[in-house]
């Protein structure tokens, strides 16, 4: 347990600076952008005046290197700064918005995740024959198509043609009221709150947006799995079972899917970050109020302060999915030295 807690500590410590470099080259980059913050608030209404006011206000008259020490400094202090598009702060902003990505990147993850685990499996139990050919191609589908086509279509489909799903405007049916706050999360909350009408209406929004992700998601988990399953079959302590009169069965899956699981387990990292990134294109399309679509209404606003924020907790989120699953990673896989 100490040497965990050593292991940890030094996870910690390599975040220090990985998170300084990011904020730096956020920062310098954003700034390179031909884009004008400027031009953009002042508008029709420019007058030298006006641009200098403004300019000062954002800081922008001053050198670089002082710009960024401080709004590092204010970071610090937990002050992300105003998005100048909502007149907000950019973490009143976010705070207010992290529930509906959350609640949409967790039902996303639990489709594709297990999704693709199980088709990950079934592909390489039957390698090579009819299932395994369709599950690769309709894996390699997923991965290939674009979060926002693939939102487009089942739009398409299922609200404009069949008239299956609501019309995707946001977290719930048009002339239904959300649930009452609790934890921000509306299926959670219309459970806590026993709204019968809130939660049907919640889950019905919720199920394109989250499908449209979590299939494309299930895509890359299968094949990682599938690969990982192939490789596992063919290992000396797999071979060995065999050899032993272990029966087919009982080696696939207690000896091989356990060896190819703890192989999958360091992927999630790298599948939530790709999650994030998917939902500011599902979020646009299906008119989401997370935490992606305001990044890319604040891009389009070349909103340096909410753009900056975006960056830096997606980063911090994903840091910190990175460090909980190399802990996992460690507690279950004896391989593993805490160093």
């Amino acid at each position: 347990m100490r040497n965990l807690g050593v292991f940890i500590g030094r996870r910690l410590l390599i975040t220090v600076p990985m998170l300084l470099i990011v904020s730096i080259l956020t920062f310098v980059i954003l700034r390179m952008l031909p884009s004008d913050p400027v031009a953009m608030i002042v508008g029709i209404n420019r007058t030298p005046e006006r641009v200098e006011f403004v300019t000062a206000q954002l800081g922008l008259d001053k050198p670089l290197v002082e710009q960024f020490v401080i709004w590092m400094g204010n970071v610090l202090q937990g002050d992300l700064g105003t998005a100048w598009h909502t007149g907000q702060a950019v973490t009143t902003d976010l705070a207010a918005r992290i529930p509906a990505s959350v609640e949409l990147a967790f039902l996303a993850l639990l489709i594709g995740v297990p999704g693709g685990v199980a088709t990950g499996v079934i592909a390489a139990r039957y390698r090579d024959r009819f299932a395994d050919f369709g599950l690769r191609f309709s894996s390699l589908l997923a991965i290939a198509t674009p979060e926002f086509l693939f939102g487009i279509f089942a739009i398409w489909l299922f609200f404009a043609v069949l008239n299956w799903a609501p019309a995707p405007l946001g977290r719930i049916e048009f002339g239904i009221s959300p649930p009452e706050a609790i934890t921000g999360l509306y299926i959670v909350d219309s459970v806590l709150t026993r709204n019968t009408e809130a939660l049907v209406s919640s889950l019905r929004s919720i199920a394109l947006p989250a499908i449209s992700l979590g299939v494309i998601l299930a895509g890359g988990f299968q094949r990682f799995t599938r690969a990982t399953m192939v490789e596992s079959l063919s290992s000396d302590a797999v071979l060995s079972s065999r050899g032993h009169g272990l029966p087919n069965r009982l080696v696939f899956y207690k000896y091989s899917l356990k060896q190819a699981l703890l192989v999958v387990v360091p992927v999630f990292g790298i599948v939530v970050a790709y999650a994030i990134g998917g939902l500011v294109a599902v979020e646009r399309i299906f008119s989401w109020p997370g935490v992606g679509r305001y990044a890319l209404e604040a891009v389009s606003r070349a909103d340096l302060n909410a753009v900056q924020g975006f960056i830096l907790f997606s980063v911090v989120l994903y840091v910190a999915l990175n460090l909980f699953v190399d802990i996992v990673q460690a507690i279950i896989d004896p391989r593993i030295e805490y160093r």
